[in-house]
């Protein structure tokens, strides 16, 4: 496998998509899948920052966006308070976040979480990203 930085991203994705099994998406290369990139590296630079070893506790099998509770912070509030996490709200709190800034909060960095409209091309962008994120971390 060529080294990272010698592929374009789309080399990048096609060789994520390989790994997991996955067909690359259609709209490859469109303004979706960077938009989505762009917001998720600044949510999984927060996330290095407050949870250092957060990728170890993703699911990738049952990540999905557009569920609060198996989004990226979904995930990681049953993981950092499995006996409290009852979905996005307990994220916030997890996070520091007060629920004015939420929902933006979500947007600016990724997370989604089901409370912003996406439509399902919004939410698979942002699933492949995360999973980017995810597996540039486990698998440097």
């Amino acid at each position: 496998m060529p080294d990272q930085l010698d592929q374009t991203p789309a080399e990048q994705l096609t060789d994520l998509a390989f790994r997991l099994g996955r067909d690359v998406p259609t709209w490859l290369g469109t303004s979706d899948l960077f938009e989505a990139r762009e917001r998720v590296i600044r949510g999984a630079k927060l996330l290095d920052d407050r949870f250092p070893n957060w990728p170890h506790m993703i699911q990738p099998g049952h990540l999905q966006m557009s569920d609060g509770c198996n989004c990226i912070c979904g995930q990681l509030g049953k993981a950092l308070m499995p006996a409290v996490y009852h979905g996005f709200s307990d994220a916030k709190q997890l996070l520091g976040l007060s629920p004015s800034t939420a929902t933006d909060f979500a947007d600016f960095y990724g997370f989604d979480c089901g409370l912003v409209e996406e439509d399902e091309t919004t939410y698979e962008a942002l699933w492949w990203a995360w999973l980017e994120a995810v597996d540039d971390r486990i698998n440097p």
